[in-house]
């Protein structure tokens, strides 16, 4: 989505804007005839697949053209544009593609309209797992009341039909990462489709003690709902002296002079404390800048590594809209230049990866390196993953990656021309530097699955097994 890159300064934006616009521009209310329907709905077609340039990795060709063919038929009333989103978003996530969709973003009037009123979302984390949803955290006290329980219906309706509502929404490479993505994104998106706000009727199930009890708890408000989902600070050292153990977390690899900056001197500290183990968790990481993996992964490396065999871009109109003083500009160019072509398609391949040469050459770690990922764990902190795993530079710990083994990005947002919807595509994929292409993820060394029962004594399993392996 695009939250991944604009999240706060979106947030910002609107939080600040005054309803004034809103009052001004009324797309959010419009309702689009059927005509204006289908012409951006062939739009969206035409733009994926025009663009995309592995649009079938993972889904078949046929099948996808006939479900393109399946949705337009249901396009038969006059639609408001949400409503519209809800019903053509499954032609795009059907390709298993994270990088690719048309979906409900935070940048849009619907949102500006909810926090001019102040409007209220669903107060608590979730995760989802295999069709159960589960408490993991309570944002109105912070407590934890709650945690633990099973959601067994909201508002009067099933959690069951809830996830099945929603799910064929949300862009993901596979399964697991879909649930993450829905789980992290629950509030919001149970709003979007549901129009709930403010007050609540849930049930939840205690599954040990195998009784129920209703609960009206008031939402909290988009800000609250930002602060607390996507923290401002996105990097952190934890330090367990006795264990000889750092755990550096990082949730997003944006702000490189920042990331770089805590980088630097987190090894520093590393050497200071003569720390022999470190381990990095990149299980809330949706990626980034892929440059900041690097930098830290060149403190562990002992010699070059691989992530990606090549790389292909696809020379398609979204493309060829890039200026020529633009960076993606200059990239194609090269591709063009110095590439394999077939047809459109431009292919550079690659050798080793050299190190980051900027380091800290005395901070060098040559401790035990753990590495902490789960469905979660996206773009270029899958690119992270592939590193650790096609080098074997570190034990993987947790769950698969969010993304496929041949990843794609380079990912360019487009505009619909009626309901100026917009969405991204794909316009480059990699292939990975591992063997096992079918796997949905970077495999971990080390699985470690969710199970419900964490939750209520409130520990870590991951964790927990990093420090087992230490002993």
């Amino acid at each position: 989505m695009k939250y991944l890159i604009t999240l706060f300064s979106s947030l910002c934006l609107m939080i600040t804007a005054t309803n004034a616009k809103a009052s001004q521009d009324s797309s959010h209310l419009r309702v689009f005839s059927v005509q204006e329907l289908l012409n951006d709905y062939d739009s969206l077609h035409k733009i994926i697949t025009d663009n995309h340039p592995a649009l079938w990795a993972d889904a078949d060709s046929l099948a996808t053209e006939q479900r393109w063919k399946e949705i337009r038929k249901k396009i038969n009333r006059p639609m408001k544009r949400w409503e519209f989103i809800e019903l053509i978003a499954p032609a795009t996530t059907q390709y298993n593609d994270g990088h690719t969709a048309l979906t409900y973003d935070f940048d849009f009037e619907e949102v500006e309209q909810l926090i001019a009123r102040n409007g209220k979302l669903f107060p608590y984390r979730v995760k989802l797992y295999d069709d159960t949803l589960w408490i993991t955290e309570n944002w109105k006290d912070s407590s934890s009341l709650y945690r633990g329980m099973m959601v067994m219906s909201i508002n009067g309706i099933s959690t069951k039909d809830i996830v099945a509502r929603i799910l064929p929404v949300v862009p993901a490479d596979h399964h697991r990462m879909r649930e993450a993505s829905l789980s992290r994104l629950f509030p919001f998106l149970l709003w979007s489709l549901y129009g709930w706000e403010n007050k609540y009727e849930i049930v939840l199930q205690d599954p040990y003690q195998q009784s129920s009890t209703t609960i009206h708890p008031e939402g909290i408000t988009m800000n609250g709902f930002f602060q607390r989902q996507f923290p401002r600070k996105k990097w952190n050292l934890q330090l367990f002296k006795e264990q000889q153990l750092a755990v550096i977390s990082c949730s997003s690899y944006n702000n490189y002079t920042e990331a770089i900056r805590f980088i630097d001197s987190a090894f520093a500290v590393l050497q200071q404390e003569n720390i022999r183990h470190l381990a990095f968790d990149i299980r809330n990481n949706g990626g980034g800048n892929s440059s900041i993996g690097d930098h830290l992964l060149a403190y562990i490396a002992q010699q070059p590594y691989m992530d990606v065999y090549s790389k292909t871009l696809r020379n398609g109109s979204m493309m060829r809209r890039f200026k020529e003083n633009s960076g993606m500009y200059r990239v194609m160019q090269n591709f063009i230049k110095n590439g394999i072509q077939h047809g459109n398609h431009y292919t550079m391949r690659f050798e080793t990866k050299g190190l980051d040469t900027t380091i800290k050459k005395e901070n060098i770690f040559r401790g035990q390196f753990y590495l902490l990922t789960g469905p979660v764990t996206y773009s270029s902190a899958h690119m992270t993953a592939l590193s650790v795993k096609s080098s074997g530079m570190g034990t993987i710990i947790g769950e698969p990656t969010g993304e496929r083994i041949d990843l794609t990005g380079e990912n360019a947002s487009f505009t619909l021309p009626n309901t100026q919807l917009y969405g991204y595509c794909s316009l480059a994929v990699y292939e990975g530097a591992i063997a096992d292409k079918k796997s949905k993820g970077v495999q971990p060394t080390i699985f470690i699955p969710f199970r419900p029962s964490a939750l209520l004594s409130e520990k870590d399993p991951v964790i927990e097994k990093l420090m087992q392996l230490i002993k």
